[in-house]
């Protein structure tokens, strides 16, 4: 097998995995709710509904892997506008997006980003090699002592 084979079937076996994942996710959520098992053809409808979109006209396709589509409808008046925003903290990242409307404020959507915390031992562990590898000059010929008299 060629690498190029090697890492099509790779990437190939990386999205079956995933597929498989979302559609494991679907019947357990379904079971969680209902007591119920999801059927096949209504799981397979959950798991393409960004493709089905896309047939459709509705989306269009930014990245294929991960899936990523971005929503062609255009909204003329908007009855509502939306606010993001962004809480940065050393450790985690809040982000919201709130509809602000007449009545009420809805939250759209919120999430926490979780900051790396590794980089400063990673960069001490970096400046440590760097030091070593400057200093470790074994390889060389002395370069005093070594003039004749």
């Amino acid at each position: 097998m060629s690498h190029d084979e090697f890492e099509t079937l790779k990437e190939l076996s990386h999205v079956a995995k995933n597929i498989h994942n979302v559609a494991l996710y679907n019947i357990r959520q379904k079971f969680f709710k209902t007591g119920k098992y999801l059927k096949y053809k209504d799981n397979y409808h959950l798991c393409n509904k960004g493709w089905y979109l896309i047939r459709k006209g509705r989306a269009r396709l930014v990245e294929q892997f991960p899936l990523v589509i971005q929503l062609l409808k255009v909204v003329d008046n908007p009855v509502c506008e939306a606010v993001a925003g962004i809480d940065d903290g050393s450790k985690h990242v809040g982000v919201a997006i709130v509809q602000k409307c007449n009545t009420t404020n809805k939250c759209v959507f919120k999430g926490t980003l979780d900051q790396r915390q590794d980089v400063k031992t990673l960069m001490t562990q970096r400046a440590g090699y760097r030091k070593q590898r400057r200093q470790n000059k074994r390889y060389r010929k002395p370069r005093f002592d070594n003039r004749g008299e």
